[in-house]
């Protein structure tokens, strides 16, 4: 497994190749968390490297997700446009719980959403 992080605009973009497995997906989070700890709260996990990921590499998103939501504004999308990547993570309702999209682009825009407040 490899893992490449790169900045566009305020979202860090966290590019894994290769497979993530029992085996290396603590090393996964890990990096995720120290970027996390450094003040980067909109992270972008692309996929799009990605052979295989098991089980313990979900768990390893939802880790990802839940340290996110302990901090200011907080957010993750999944970036894959591998159809088998997709089916998997809809069928385990990714969906429900952060952004998951099949091109560049959209996961960027999820990250740019912001809340509009309405003044009265």
């Amino acid at each position: 497994m490899r893992i490449d992080v790169y900045t566009q605009d305020d979202v860090s973009v966290v590019e894994v190749s290769g497979d993530i497995l029992f085996s290396n997906w603590k090393e996964f989070v890990d990096k995720v968390s120290n970027l996390i700890d450094k003040g980067h709260n909109k992270i972008l996990l692309s996929l799009e490297e990605v052979n295989y990921f098991d089980s313990s590499a979900m768990g390893g998103f939802i880790c990802i997700f839940k340290r996110l939501k302990s901090v200011p504004d907080g957010k993750m999308t999944l970036f894959t446009s591998k159809k088998e990547h997709i089916d998997i993570l809809h069928q385990a309702y990714f969906q429900s719980l952060m952004d998951v999209c099949s091109d560049m682009s959209s996961a960027l825009a999820s990250l740019s959403k912001t809340v509009d407040s309405v003044a009265n």
